[in-house]
């Protein structure tokens, strides 16, 4: 009997579900944290989905697949394969991932699952690193793009300070200390 493995991680994010949905489905955003790869689809039931990487003029396909079922700002589910998985490509070889957001707390929780690994442990080993990876830069996307923001609440990273001749210009501070207590802590 084939042993079933499935990934399963979650994460709390640091955005409205607006902002992680964009994350997931925009190429420029995806390559900032999906190991420099592009996912590009047209984002409709059937369609393909695939994740390329540009390299020296060339595009590099990573993973491809087709979109089971989508609700933007809730789901995407999707099947993946890839070639580095040395499998064949039949449908069979297929994993599924799903990734369903909801709100929680005022921030975005993200869930995603990854199953049908046929019960190959080093392609699930691959694919659990790989979110773990995936993921931690997902966060650090959002730390990143808050902190290029001057948002008025207390853990902002700006703060108006007056120069001698009296106007008020903008300071960044203390942003590397306590970008890296936060890293620590979450």
């Amino acid at each position: 009997m084939i042993k079933e493995l499935k990934v399963t991680k979650t994460v709390e994010l640091h955005a409205d579900i607006s902002k992680v949905w964009e994350a997931l489905t925009n190429p420029e955003l995806s390559k900032k944290y999906m190991f420099n790869c592009a996912v590009m689809s047209d984002w409709k039931v059937g369609s393909p989905i695939v994740y390329k990487e540009f390299k020296e003029g060339k595009a590099i396909e990573h993973v491809k697949g087709k979109i089971v079922n989508i609700e933007p700002g809730k789901l995407l589910q999707f099947t993946a394969w890839g070639p580095e998985s040395g499998l064949e490509d039949v449908e069979s070889n297929y994993t599924i991932v799903t990734c369903k957001l909801s709100s929680k707390n005022g921030h975005t929780e993200l869930s995603v699952t990854q199953e049908n690994f046929g019960g190959d442990e080093k392609r699930y080993n691959d694919s659990n690193q790989g979110w773990d990876y995936a993921l931690t830069g997902l966060k650090k996307l959002f730390r990143k793009l808050k902190l290029h923001t001057t948002a008025s609440n207390n853990d902002a990273p700006f703060m108006i300070k007056k120069n001698y001749s009296g106007r008020s210009m903008r300071c960044l501070t203390n942003v590397k200390r306590n970008f890296n207590l936060q890293e620590r802590i979450t």
